[in-house]
């Protein structure tokens, strides 16, 4: 064949190639980037998608295509942009061929057929974020199970994990614990410690431990948050029963002690039949509300009650307590400076006033 018509050949063809095309999107058309984006960006502010990661789909960019965050703001509404491929992308603020990129805009110097996701919180409005290339961190609780329980303690094992494809960072992982109330969960202003992990790698897990101290027999639910930085959040509970005791009563007999304030002195009692603490608690507190318990065991518990003034200080101290700090002591009626009274405390651990007795 002469080099005539090859080339006439391949200009055929190119043009068979391009009307084929046309005739191919006609039927088949590409959808439109940002109204794609814009109705993933609405599901992914729904309750339940909120903090997850929403896949938009794999969609054809085409060359000189601009993405600006003003695209799908609204006065609710608050978007920014990142690039989650290093290939696909120039660096964040810089130029180049490829795709350049910051938190407001991104421009296609070349058509590219990628992967992007949304994801959005909620504050007082709505904060969104598109991500270009690879799906970003997720922050992803897998499972919680109730690994101990001893005394009033209840210990949990919450497994995390980063279910996307770029590096987690600083996640943290708190607990709060809700309590049913005539069939609607109610908060028990209940909340665990904060606890935290560096960074999670793609598909890495890590196990987080809780302990809670309950003191009241009933249904709870345990509902713990994993966030991070770069990776959203995650919501799971676990539900449990405290199981009230019937065999667990309270009996005749207290002791008394002196524990760590000198000032106190604490009145013990007893139960039989407890399993635990708060058991034993309960009972106490059901016979005596206007008390505050303090659980010792699963034996006993105590109160604490302010030691008789006499008992911390003898005349003597209180007599040169009176001469130390004169105008502030109160004085009997027949209080004459020169003759020596017996001394009568107030009831104040840090005064000690006179008075005729």
């Amino acid at each position: 064949m002469k080099p005539f018509d090859l080339l006439v050949w391949a200009i055929v063809s190119i043009i068979l190639i391009i009307i084929m095309v046309t005739i191919f999107n006609s039927f088949f058309p590409q959808p439109d980037v940002i109204t794609e984006i814009n109705k993933k960006i609405s599901l992914a502010e729904t309750n339940f998608n909120l903090g997850t990661t929403v896949f938009v789909g794999n969609l054809q960019v085409p060359k000189d295509f601009f993405i600006s965050q003003n695209s799908f703001g609204l006065t609710n509404r608050s978007v920014a942009i990142e690039c989650t491929d290093q290939l696909a992308c120039c660096n964040k603020n810089d130029k180049c061929e490829k795709i350049e990129w910051d938190n407001t805009y991104a421009l296609f110097n070349q058509s590219k057929t990628l992967n992007i996701y949304v994801r959005c919180y909620e504050n007082v409005i709505s904060i969104c974020k598109i991500y270009l290339g690879k799906d970003p961190a997720q922050a992803t609780i897998t499972k919680i199970d109730l690994t101990k329980t001893e005394e009033n303690n209840f210990l949990f094992s919450i497994k995390t994990k980063n279910t996307g494809n770029t590096i987690l960072a600083q996640g943290k992982l708190y607990g709060t614990i809700f309590k049913k109330v005539q069939s609607k969960w109610e908060s028990t202003n209940i909340v665990s410690e904060i606890k935290t992990i560096e960074t999670l790698l793609q598909d890495q897990e890590f196990s987080f431990v809780e302990e809670f101290n309950l003191t009241t027999p009933g249904e709870y639910r345990v509902e713990f948050n994993f966030s991070a930085e770069n990776g959203g959040f995650d919501t799971n509970y676990f539900d449990f029963n405290i199981e009230k005791n019937t065999n667990c009563k309270t009996i005749q007999g207290e002791e008394t002690f002196i524990g760590t304030d000198p000032t106190k002195i604490n009145t013990q009692k007893f139960c039989e039949g407890c399993n635990f603490g708060y058991e034993c608690y309960e009972a106490w507190k059901t016979i005596m509300p206007q008390k505050e318990w303090i659980i010792t065991d699963k034996t006993s518990v105590y109160y604490e009650t302010s030691r008789p003034i006499e008992e911390l200080y003898n005349p003597q101290q209180c007599a040169n307590y009176a001469i130390d700090n004169i105008l502030n002591c109160n004085y009997g009626p027949d209080y004459c400076p020169d003759v020596e009274y017996p001394i009568t405390p107030e009831n104040s651990f840090d005064t000690c006033c006179c008075s005729n007795n």
